[in-house]
């Protein structure tokens, strides 16, 4: 069965009558899960911003459904799916709630939010991915709405509340990760495996946003980029690259002469060595039949006078 995703997979995905949960339901539970967190996260800057209990909804909604709705959007692919399931404003507002009645600021509950949002990031990545796919768009505005899934709902969220979204730099990887688990997702759409593709793009998600805030990776800053040399400071470095390459092309040249030079010299040493052996070598069989002749006549001589 071809499931066409948006935010999240469809609830007929689950299998009440069975003992074991489809993988498609695990899928649903991981993306209602990372609704619920992202929740959390919004209400946790309404805290920090200290708002008022309406702060925290709006902010807990715009970084739960915001992603999605925006893709759905843009797709065109009908409501978005984040408005006609009431289960997605439920799940978001319950982790409103949770950041509004508890702190959330623990070293644990950090490090949980961080591992949890990997997989969120790698599996909202992914179903932005197969939707634009199966929707039939190309592949590069697939790898944008699957990033948009990712990270638009924080755009929103940190642009709501006056701080510089976190994609645009200045924190640890964000963006990177949801770039990585868009490719690998397309891929496996590529290869007919799309289901397998989102749980190793979640995987993939997990893996590089806890290490890039375990080993504190970030993107180069716009200073590391900047040329920071003055107009004559360049001009003075081309014309030291003329000069070196200038020199390296007149000893190419000379060495190339003197390859030549040499293999014309060996040839023709070689072939005047040759010319004076044979003429050598001719002059001296010539002596010795000469005076062979020479001898037999002498011998001829003295037997007629004998």
């Amino acid at each position: 069965m071809t499931l066409l995703l948006s935010g999240a997979l469809d609830a007929s995905v689950w299998d009440f009558d069975s003992s074991t949960l489809s993988l498609d339901a695990v899928f649903r539970f991981i993306d209602l899960s990372g609704v619920f967190l992202n929740g959390i996260v919004g209400g946790r800057l309404a805290r920090q911003k200290r708002f008022d209990a309406v702060g925290f909804i709006v902010l807990g909604i715009m970084s739960a459904m915001g992603g999605g709705i925006i893709r759905d959007v843009m797709l065109a692919a009908g409501p978005p799916y984040a408005i006609t399931d009431p289960y997605y404003l439920y799940t978001a507002l319950a982790g409103t709630l949770v950041a509004l009645l508890f702190r959330m600021d623990s070293s644990w509950s950090v490090k949980f939010v961080i591992a949890a949002d990997g997989v969120v990031l790698g599996l909202w990545s992914a179903t932005g991915v197969v939707k634009a796919m199966n929707l039939g768009f190309g592949p590069m505005p697939a790898l944008l709405m699957g990033m948009l899934t990712a990270v638009g709902g924080g755009m929103i969220r940190d642009i709501a509340a006056g701080n510089v979204p976190m994609v645009f730099g200045g924190n640890y990887l964000y963006a990177t990760p949801a770039a990585i688990s868009s490719l690998t997702t397309l891929s496996f759409w590529y290869a007919g495996e799309q289901r397998i593709g989102m749980l190793v793009s979640a995987l993939v998600g997990f893996a590089f946003t806890v290490l890039s805030n375990w080993r504190k990776w970030k993107l180069p800053a716009a200073d590391d980029w900047t040329i920071t040399m003055t107009t004559a400071q360049l001009r003075k470095v081309l014309r030291r690259q003329r000069k070196v390459t200038i020199e390296r092309a007149v000893e190419q040249a000379v060495a190339a002469a003197t390859e030549a030079a040499t293999s014309a010299a060996t040839e023709a040493a070689t072939e005047a060595a040759t010319s004076a052996a044979t003429s050598a070598a001719t002059e001296a069989a010539t002596e010795a039949i000469t005076e062979a002749i020479h001898d037999l006549e002498t011998e001829e001589s003295q037997n007629l006078e004998n």
